[in-house]
């Protein structure tokens, strides 16, 4: 009977979660970083918070969302969010790259001229393969 009712709270649930709930014995994990700002996944990101774990709202949102007020009061939930970088950031990630900690390479994703920057409209369509695009002032198309 037990089991019945675990294989019923696990049916439906996305490759995702069922790999935090594997991970974390359960539990949830005990911070989920939101980085797309897509208002519809405010929600799912929070289910995978453990109680009393923190939401990092970390993605610029462009439209409204709904989440569930009463589910993250509830289970306790820390909801913190950032728009913005400081300098101190900004100059951390930049050693990072200089000294090889971070490699950046891989997520440049294509390279643009000015010349080509209408092509950038199709960022904005949402239906692109590239993630990180780089405007180079001296390429050439």
């Amino acid at each position: 009977m037990a089991e019945r009712r675990v294989r019923k709270a696990l049916d439906g649930l996305t490759d995702e979660q069922l790999g935090v709930i594997e991970l974390s014995d359960g539990l949830g994990a005990d911070v989920v970083y939101e980085c797309t700002g897509v208002a519809g996944l405010f929600q799912p990101s929070a289910e995978l918070v453990r109680r009393g774990g923190t939401l990092a709202l970390l993605g610029y949102p462009m439209d409204s969302s709904e989440v569930s007020y009463g589910d993250w009061q509830s289970r306790e939930l820390t909801v913190i969010g950032s728009l913005a970088y400081t300098h101190a950031d900004f100059l951390g990630a930049m050693r990072s790259i200089d000294n090889g900690s971070v490699r950046a390479e891989p997520l440049v994703t294509g390279t643009v001229a000015l010349d080509d920057l209408p092509a950038l409209a199709e960022l904005d369509s949402g239906e692109t393969r590239h993630a990180k695009v780089l405007v180079r002032p001296n390429a050439t198309p």
